[in-house]
């Protein structure tokens, strides 16, 4: 059963703010999401995905998209951490809602591998929660994992031109 998409607030994770050119397709998730959830400069976080690239064999990751594995150890290496009972395809709204009330900003991976954050229960992004081009389309049913922010105060709710 579909469920109701959350708000959507448009965000970049500050790569205009950066100086960069705005990115062609969205393949730049995994940095927006980390620098919005986390709190970072989007540059300073567009050298990790570039370099955890790089240790792939992946040129320019942080613009050409990583594989998920690469964006789950850069969250751990953060601190960031899965959540445990909400780690799989068959997530309802209920899940989502109650790793809200214990966590105000999460990453969220969809099964569409796709990267965002979800700050007090708003979608912080470009896209939305999936790949579709219209936000409309952006349902809570295609999640694959949920990630919660280190316990250091560091990931709080960013300013909405973040």
């Amino acid at each position: 059963m579909p469920m109701t998409p959350l708000p959507l607030v448009l965000s970049d994770g500050g790569r205009a703010a950066a100086g960069l050119v705005p990115a062609v397709t969205n393949k730049d998730c995994v940095t927006r999401a980390i620098a919005i959830g986390d709190r970072r400069p989007y540059t300073e976080v567009h050298q990790m995905v570039t370099q955890a690239g790089r240790d792939m064999q992946l040129p320019d990751a942080a613009e050409n998209g990583v594989n998920l594995n690469v964006a789950a150890k850069l969250l751990h290496d953060l601190g960031w951490r899965p959540v445990p009972e909400v780690r799989n395809a068959s997530l309802t709204q209920e899940d989502l809602e109650t790793a809200l009330r214990k966590h105000p900003v999460l990453i969220v991976e969809t099964l569409a591998g796709h990267l965002t954050a979800v700050v007090n229960g708003a979608v912080h992004d470009l896209q939305g929660m999936s790949t579709a081009t219209d936000p409309a389309h952006a349902r809570t049913d295609q999640l694959a994992a949920v990630y919660a922010p280190p316990d250091d105060g560091r990931a709080r709710v960013p300013h909405v031109d973040e």
